[in-house]
């Protein structure tokens, strides 16, 4: 299994994150992941996982991934609308990088474009939510979607999972 060969944490997504979908999502469901990893192939092992990434040298072989440039304080619109709408089961949020400059509010937007098209029983995971912007779209994420947000700490940063409520 590539999860078991995965290097987690660190600038990657911890491995409780992955445990946590396999957990609570249904494999082979879609799955978007903003932010493209190491870690992402081991999602792809398990959920038909679309990437949104801006950066070529981070997108992972065999992995679905629409390549979008930053313009300014958001990704090209023409490129981004290639991913939304559709009926994901899981949104993974984590990024673009903490060195962008507009990363809260690009994730912010992020959400914003799914909130009228996603699915009620969507599972939203927000890495760095040890940062105080992320934290508070973690909040706003659950407000908007009626949903509980559990944080999860590990050793310097942190995650939020907000489940909506009556997810199957």
């Amino acid at each position: 299994m590539i999860a078991d060969s995965t290097k987690w944490g660190g600038w990657s997504l911890d491995r409780d994150v992955f445990d946590l979908c396999r957990a609570e999502v249904p494999v082979t469901e879609p799955m978007l992941i903003i932010g493209s990893g190491p870690t992402v192939p081991a999602f792809a092992e398990f959920w038909d996982v679309t990437c949104v990434e801006h950066d070529p040298k981070y997108i992972q072989r065999g992995v679905k991934t629409v390549l979008c440039d930053i313009l300014g304080q958001w990704y090209n619109a023409e490129q981004f609308d290639a991913v939304v709408g559709l009926p994901y089961r899981c949104v993974i949020l984590d990024g673009p990088p903490g060195g962008t400059s507009v990363r809260s509010s690009m994730m912010t937007r992020v959400a914003n474009a799914f909130f009228m098209n996603i699915t009620r029983d969507c599972l939203w995971v927000i890495d760095d939510t040890h940062r105080a912007d992320e934290a508070l779209l973690a909040h706003n994420v659950a407000r908007a979607v009626d949903g509980i947000e559990c944080k999860h700490m590990n050793r310097s940063k942190s995650f939020s999972v907000i489940i909506p409520r009556g997810i199957k």
